[in-house]
């Protein structure tokens, strides 16, 4: 059984640090980027990691609903191929 973790403000934090963050401060030359850019303050606390969040409740739901179309279409054909066995 796989258990899944969810995601924290600390670990997307550091996701995007790792991969991004430090890149960019040194390709922009920015050493305080909530100083810098105007739309900075405008960003609320987790707002990413809520982003993130929903997208995976989204991606999950939709391959749920994927799996039970998949289901209901199989049905479906064994419906008709049987009532038209029958015939």
């Amino acid at each position: 059984m796989v258990l899944k973790e969810f995601l924290d403000s600390d670990r997307v934090n550091f996701l995007i640090w790792r991969e991004t963050a430090a890149k960019f401060q040194k390709e922009w030359h920015v050493k305080e980027p909530q100083r810098d850019f105007d739309f900075a303050r405008h960003v609320k606390g987790r707002a990413l990691v809520s982003v993130v969040n929903s997208g995976l409740i989204y991606y999950a739901l939709e391959r749920e609903h994927s799996r039970r179309q998949v289901c209901h279409d199989f049905y479906v054909l064994l419906r008709f191929l049987m009532s038209a066995g029958s015939s």
